[in-house]
């Protein structure tokens, strides 16, 4: 009776609609549930073979690959026919399938148990075993390796110490991403991974001790080597460093919700500050040409506020944020993990404490170096043996005619004469050694296509500056 009332009431609801407005045929309506009865007739008696029904595509499969084999056209020929029928009980065998787990559900005791278990989350369950002196030493040293193993996995993806040398090595790809490398996904993965396994870690509250010394031992290290950088992008690699050892010191303590809102919060300001960089080693390639090594450099840049504000504007709210000044993202997470710090060990909260004040300092040096000031580059190498006018100068947009010396790709004004000023200024050149790059084709442009002159040079100086251009 009890599952033909299950049968009965799921067959109505199913019909409920037709049953309600009268649109099915009564023998019809008949027909479907003498069919219905039927299956269950057949369920009832043929459930302890259920075990053949997963096997029952099986054959058709190997007949299908044999016969490719053998008979390759017939088979073809053969699979065209019979894809429809064999997509058809395929689909019978999974109702049969779903009808019978129905069943055993329903009328085992132990799925009942199982699901009250589930519902209810009052799962227990007291079990006991045996096991020889052997098999527990091999347990213990199978699962600490096996721990360790994941720790060290961890170590590694994030760049925390002493698995740290490969992170320069990862800046050689493009800026963009960088950004995303540094910021969501490749060394933010090994947090994550170690957020997830927490449950595992925090029993071993040993393990828990090496993971938070690890943590504050990487984000000191990572502050102290981005003061010491003069490439952009690697001093934002070693703070993305700290910054993980930030978190790794929040998972070691078991602030699992500190660690994770780190991660997010410093993912954008991140994002953001890698981006910016990209944008600033973009601007700074017309002046020295495509060179990582200069490019990036830091000490030749400067000055960059008035030629690209939106760049500048969008670092400085990255650098605050990542610095933790309120109410910006970084300040709530940074302060969790801090005030969490000095709860669990006076002498982390003291490195952790130093180390947002190193952060402050590194991030604003980097900061003032590239937008403040003015552009340092023009003292590499100077040489004013050669005068001329220039037609245009810009940054991004327009090419100059071709054969441009190398040594005109840096200039200033002589006697300081403004670039928007209507008198036709004179320009010198300044050399710029090179190394081993091309002193062929090269843009002359400084900084901003918005440095364009108002008023165009006359055609005097311009021809004055081409003939000495090709000379």
């Amino acid at each position: 009776m009890k599952n033909s009332s299950i049968f009965s009431y799921s067959f109505y609801l199913f019909f409920q609609k037709e049953i309600r407005v009268g649109l099915v045929n009564r023998k019809q309506f008949y027909r479907k549930i003498e069919v219905k009865i039927a299956i269950s007739f057949l369920m009832e008696h043929t459930y302890q073979y259920a075990w053949v029904i997963p096997l029952l595509p099986l054959p058709v499969i190997m007949s299908m690959g044999f016969g490719l084999i053998l008979i390759p056209t017939a088979t073809k020929n053969l699979r065209r026919i019979w894809a429809f029928p064999s997509v058809l009980l395929l689909s019978i065998a999974m109702v049969f399938s779903v009808q019978l787990s129905i069943q055993q559900i329903n009328g085992s005791s132990i799925y009942q148990y199982l699901w009250s278990w589930t519902v209810n989350n009052d799962f227990s369950l007291e079990f006991g075993y045996l096991i020889d002196p052997l098999t527990s030493i091999m347990l213990i040293l199978i699962t600490t390796v096996g721990i360790l193993v994941l720790i060290y996995s961890d170590v590694a993806k994030s760049a925390q110490f002493p698995l740290h040398v490969w992170l320069p090595d990862a800046m050689e790809g493009p800026t963009p991403i960088s950004a995303l490398i540094h910021a969501a996904t490749m060394v933010a993965a090994g947090i994550f991974l170690l957020a997830r396994l927490l449950p595992l870690f925090i029993s071993l509250p040993l393990i828990m001790s090496f993971i938070s010394l690890v943590g504050t031992i990487t984000l000191f290290l990572g502050a102290t080597l981005a003061l010491a950088q003069r490439d952009i992008k690697r001093s934002l690699a070693y703070s993305t460093m700290s910054q993980l050892g930030y978190m790794m010191l929040a998972l070691g303590m078991g602030s699992y919700r500190a660690a994770l809102f780190h991660l997010i919060t410093h993912a954008y300001s991140k994002a953001l500050l890698f981006l910016g960089s990209g944008s600033v080693i973009h601007s700074m390639e017309p002046l020295v040409g495509y060179s990582p090594d200069k490019s990036q450099n830091m000490v030749l840049m400067g000055g960059l506020r008035k030629y690209i504000p939106i760049t500048r504007t969008t670092f400085l709210w990255g650098t605050l944020s990542l610095c933790g000044i309120p109410p910006l993202a970084c300040f709530w997470s940074k302060d969790e993990i801090l005030s969490n710090s000095w709860l669990y060990s006076p002498f982390f909260g003291i490195i952790a404490s130093f180390t947002a004040g190193l952060t402050a300092f590194y991030m604003f040096r980097i900061y003032l170096l590239t937008f403040g000031g003015y552009l340092r580059v023009h003292f590499q190498n100077y040489s004013s043996t050669k005068e001329s006018s220039l037609y245009s100068i810009s940054l991004w947009g327009k090419r100059i005619p071709k054969g441009v010396n190398r040594d005109f790709v840096l200039s200033t004004t002589k006697s300081g004469v403004s670039f928007f000023s209507q008198n036709i200024p004179k320009i010198q050149g300044i050399s710029f050694d090179n190394g081993g790059m091309d002193n062929g084709i090269a843009e002359l442009t400084i900084l901003s296509k918005w440095l364009t002159p108002s008023k165009n040079f006359t055609q005097e100086s311009s021809n004055s500056f081409l003939s000495l251009v090709y000379s």
